[in-house]
């Protein structure tokens, strides 16, 4: 097989403890408190191989598989022999345990070089297990067997990971005086946390202080065990708990992820970003992706699953968002305070419950140009506008998805959006003091419309950008792809309504393969090619949890090149599904 190119870019690995690959998101339980075992797919071999080569470029020595459950899949044993050839001075698992009751799979990982494995324990009976992992009681029995199955392999280090949430922080002891009979090398108790890469929306967590409430009503019990306890997070600031050991140090937050499923890579919320900039240098998108909010539309193009979160679907929910984050503070610092800042993430970023805090914080950090993305539907006079001007913001972007009521309202799912944004839209032109860009979705419920709205656009304001965008169904989980290619046209079908419909304006098309760009701009003139710039991403999520993401964008999606395509070097590809459905003949 193949092996897939290391990706570019990132952060320094100086500052990290070690390298969290991803090479499974296939899982037998259903953990309340996860969002792996979503799609069922494993990594192929050669992006596995892609990450580990990256985080030794990138100075890493450990490395840890995870997943989903990474022992469903079959090359970890080759994967793990891999790390050990590269120069990995650690190689770890994270597993559910079940997983190693494969025959022969604990005895080939430890012969492969494997040195620990950390298996979740969530329960100390079946029961609870059951309700917990979303398993028959079985499965209780299953993951003490994983356990005992890595000691009786020879694996170094053999410990249990207790991930403490509201559904079993009662029980807490209990799981500690079990797993106290086994003979473990240490016992992790570790906060699931609602950000952890693809945002995922777990259940029952606890806050920071509910954890440390927890751990602290255990403390007698953990003062009698024989087993080493650990706590990741927190690390010794406890006042009982030992000085950090090696495996602290490998097993605490600030860690690079590598999704070789889906070809991202995440640095984790308390990773330093010791002032770098991303690889990229100027040339990339800066972005605070406030994860907040139902959608003021119903749109079927983005119906999309991110980690078990429905996108653009997110119920109205408390945020406790601290705008004097550390976090917030370092990843302003990496970025390039001469680009535009751009404010994104649901589609009603204006009504963020904390945004004057955001904004605020954001302009003290010398941000001068700062763009806000929104439906604009709640921006229905000047005192709105004034307001958001005051807080700092300099632009707005915002969608629009035809050039009549008929068929933008028939997009969005919102009658009378139509109205508003054509109101908006006129009040921001004759203002003319904010920095206003829109941008549609190249759909079949407005393919005949979208080439007059380039020149719609620039008859409110020639100034004004536009562009066109080709989305692609990231993640949207099971049947989230079929959903969105039945809105979807073909690109000969876009290409033949710029030619029945002659353009005016210009217009930038996003994320479309070159040949198709440059097609475009064979019947429409003022087509522009645009690529979408590697992104510096904050996430916000409603416990105002932060993750630094630099998108490597050309293989975000999962996108690829028939052969039949010729050797554009920066070409960001069509994604499989699209091939599937309306054939290669659509690239060419």
């Amino acid at each position: 097989m193949a092996e897939a190119a290391a990706p570019t870019g990132g952060v320094s690995g100086e500052s990290l403890s070690r390298l969290s690959l991803s090479v499974s998101d296939a899982c037998g339980n259903r953990c309340g408190y996860c969002a792996c075992g979503l799609s069922g797919s494993l990594a192929p071999d050669g992006k596995v191989l892609a990450g580990l080569r990256y985080g030794r470029a990138m100075g890493l020595k450990h490395v840890e598989f995870t997943g989903g459950e990474p022992a469903l899949h079959p090359g970890l044993p080759r994967f793990a022999a891999a790390a050990r050839a590269l120069g990995y001075s650690t190689i770890g698992l994270s597993t559910n345990g079940r997983g190693l009751l494969r025959p022969g799979l604990a005895a080939g990982l430890a012969s492969a070089g494997l040195g620990y494995a950390v298996v979740s324990v969530p329960a100390a009976d079946g029961k609870n297990y059951a309700r917990i992992c979303g398993t028959g009681r079985e499965g209780f029995a299953e993951n003490l067997a994983g356990l005992r199955a890595a000691r009786a392999a020879g694996i170094r280090e053999v410990g249990a990971s207790v991930p403490v949430t509201r559904a079993n922080s009662a029980s807490l002891g209990d799981i500690l005086a079990l797993l106290d009979g086994f003979g473990l090398s240490f016992i992790t108790l570790a906060r699931p946390l609602a950000g952890y890469p693809g945002g995922a929306a777990p259940r029952g967590l606890l806050d920071r202080k509910g954890f440390i409430a927890a751990v602290k009503a255990v403390r007698s019990r953990i003062a009698g065990l024989s087993t080493r306890v650990l706590v990741e997070e927190l690390g010794g600031d406890l006042g009982f708990l030992p000085p950090a050991c090696r495996i602290d140090e490998l097993r605490r937050n600030r860690y690079l992820y590598f999704d070789a499923v889906g070809g991202g890579r995440l640095v984790m919320p308390d990773a330093v970003l010791a002032g770098e900039r991303p690889a990229a240098g100027a040339d990339f998108l800066a972005a605070i992706d406030l994860q907040y909010g139902p959608s003021d539309f119903t749109g079927s193009f983005d119906s999309r699953v991110i980690r078990g979160r429905q996108y653009h679907r997110l119920a109205r929910e408390k945020l406790d968002f601290d705008p004097g984050s550390p976090v917030l503070g370092r990843f302003l610092s990496v970025l390039n305070k001469e680009r535009t800042l751009n404010i994104w993430g649901r589609d009603r970023a204006d009504r963020f419950p904390a945004l004057g805090e955001l904004l605020r914080r954001c302009r003290g950090a010398g941000y001068g140009k700062i763009k806000l993305w929104t439906t604009g539907l709640a921006l229905d006079g000047d005192a709105a506008l004034d307001r958001l001007k005051g807080l700092g913001v300099t632009g707005l972007e915002l969608p629009i998805y035809g050039a009549s009521a008929k068929a933008h309202d028939a997009v969005t799912g919102r009658p009378g959006s139509w109205r508003k944004l054509a109101s908006l839209m006129e009040r921001l032109a004759r203002r003319g003091d904010l920095d206003v860009s829109l941008h549609s979705v190249a759909l079949k419920k407005n393919l005949r419309e979208l080439p007059a709205l380039s020149g719609l656009v620039r008859s409110f304001s020639p100034d004004w950008d536009f562009a066109v965008w080709h989305y692609y169904p990231d993640n949207q989980g099971p049947g989230g792809e079929k959903r969105y290619l039945a809105a979807l046209p073909s690109y000969s079908g876009l290409l033949e309504a710029y030619r029945r419909r002659p353009a005016s304006g210009r217009a930038a098309f996003t994320l479309f393969p070159d040949c198709v760009a440059d097609r475009l701009r064979g019947v429409f003139p003022g087509a522009l090619r645009f690529r979408q710039a590697p992104a510096a991403r904050l996430l916000v999520f409603r416990d105002g949890l932060f993750y630094y993401n630099e998108i490597n964008s050309s293989a975000e999606f999962g996108r690829v090149r028939p052969a039949s395509c010729g050797g554009c070097r920066r070409c960001p590809g069509v994604f499989a599904e699209y091939l599937g459905k309306f054939g290669a003949g659509e690239i060419g």
